[in-house]
């Protein structure tokens, strides 16, 4: 082989290996990722947490309780939205509280892809702090527990 097909050959080497490269990394930083807080259940009867579960998941859809968390945690600025409306929405369709039973949690938070991970921890307390509020004052036995978790 010519010095010349050498070189041809190992650019294109180069070159498929660089995308390739950049190929998994794009891949990988936009991968689903989920941030938000664990509250852990122990100690807590199941029909009480389901409660608080399904407390949370219809608070979490009220538009005044959402348009609160955009505001405190400056998610229109933080995630380079265009208004006040689309970051409701989008939160809205972010915002995510489930149970996991391995862990014996709740947890309350939002979906995202990789890159958003630094935005994600930021308003994901957020969204606990006036989700927790809400529920405190409408359930006394989760404002005496919520409390209890504070000491």
């Amino acid at each position: 082989m010519s010095g010349t097909k050498l070189a041809i050959i190992g650019l294109l080497a180069v070159l498929v290996l660089g995308g390739s490269a950049f190929g998994i990394y794009t891949w990988k930083m936009n991968a689903v990722a989920f941030r938000g807080i664990s509250l852990p259940m122990q100690g807590v009867e199941a029909e009480q947490r389901d409660r608080w579960v399904e407390t949370f998941e219809k608070i979490a859809v009220e538009e005044v309780v959402v348009k609160k968390i955009v505001q405190e945690s400056d998610y229109q600025n933080l995630m380079g939205l265009d208004g006040e409306q689309a970051a409701i929405a989008d939160l809205t369709k972010r915002m995510k509280i489930k149970y996991r039973p391995s862990k014996n949690t709740i947890e309350i938070g939002l979906t995202g892809i990789r890159k958003e991970i630094e935005e994600l921890e930021l308003i994901a307390p957020k969204i606990y702090i006036v989700c927790g509020t809400v529920l405190a004052g409408n359930d006394r036995e989760f404002a005496a527990f919520s409390s209890q978790k504070r000491e």
